[in-house]
């Protein structure tokens, strides 16, 4: 007799509210507060133990800073199917491509701002994971930037994406391609990964990426503290002639269980935009039911364009 696959359903999200602001800059009219709200929430319906199908939705503004929460469009991130076995992970559909990390890993408020400028997310294709040795993975994928109706939002609609919009990466063509390298050895992790992005319509260029990055521990030998780092270099960064280069530095430490403080260092050079520092401190605290708070303060030089900024939220788990 042939048992029928046994379905469950799990699901997880976060409610994020908060404002960030310019407090003081050498430029007329950027000293503004922008208040903002995001919810993500991410879905997983099993087939067994083996097969799943995971869709994630995401809220928030779809037009620039504001002084209101207003625009607000709902839009799937991810929607792919996914089979497992005991060492690989393959996924078809919508999601985010592996390369980098500082999204994820880098400390405080304004640790990972600069570095989202090259997180890949919305593609579509095929991607998989490789389990190659003891806490080391491979991850690959062949995408495009979604062009589909699921690139729409609801409510404020930001429009379909159209090839015809140009941009690296944006052809309607499995003819980019992806590949990280992830290692954890000890207390420390590190990661190298490559891309390569097909020039789109007015392109003048393909875009080819590479990144390394790493942190460590000190907790185990008594010191609560957590560095990490991260270098990205591009040749024809989005299609263009630019080269561009991305830096980011951040330590973390611990006062309590539930608190630490941060600062980092970001750096971005883009030959025809100019350089962008970055000094940030920052502090989060976490309560007892999972709620977070967090704030930080950021000194920035924006291609000569100085800034203070400041940013606060709280973020309520859910599911």
């Amino acid at each position: 007799m042939v048992q029928a696959q046994r379905l469950s359903f799990s699901w997880e999200g976060e409610l994020e509210v908060g404002v960030e602001s310019v407090l003081d800059s050498n430029v007329p009219g950027n000293e503004v507060d922008d208040p903002f709200l995001t919810f993500e929430q991410v879905g997983e319906l099993s087939f067994g133990e083996n097969f799943s199908i995971i869709g994630g939705l995401t809220i928030e503004e779809m037009t620039g800073p504001s002084s209101g929460i207003q625009d607000l469009g709902l839009y799937v991130d991810t929607l792919v199917f996914q089979a497992t076995t005991e060492r690989f992970v393959f996924q078809l559909g919508k999601s985010e491509v592996a390369f980098g990390d500082a999204w994820n890993s880098a400390a405080g408020y304004f640790g990972s701002t600069i570095a989202e400028d090259y997180e890949l997310t919305e593609q579509l294709g095929l991607f998989a994971e490789i389990s190659i040795g003891q806490d080391s993975t491979l991850a690959a994928g062949a995408f495009y930037a979604d062009n589909t109706s699921l690139s729409e939002s609801f409510g404020f609609n930001r429009g379909q994406n159209s090839t015809a919009a140009g941009g690296a990466g944006n052809t309607g063509e499995l003819d980019n391609f992806s590949l990280q390298f992830t290692q954890e050895v000890g207390n420390a992790f590190f990661h190298v990964g490559a891309r390569h992005l097909s020039k789109g319509t007015g392109d003048v260029s393909d875009e080819t990426g590479f990144v390394a990055g790493g942190g460590y521990s000190f907790a185990e030998s008594g010191t609560p503290l957590d560095l990490f780092v991260e270098i990205a270099a591009f040749d024809g960064f989005g299609g263009s002639a630019d080269d561009a280069v991305y830096a980011t530095l951040t330590a973390a430490f611990g006062i309590t269980d539930s608190t630490e403080l941060s600062a980092g260092f970001i750096h971005r050079d883009i030959d025809t935009v100019g350089d962008t520092n970055l000094f940030t401190i920052g502090i989060d605290h976490e309560l007892e039911n999972g709620v977070a708070v967090g704030a930080g303060l950021g000194v920035v030089d924006d291609a000569g364009a100085d800034e203070t900024i400041f940013g606060a939220s709280i973020v309520i788990p859910l599911g």
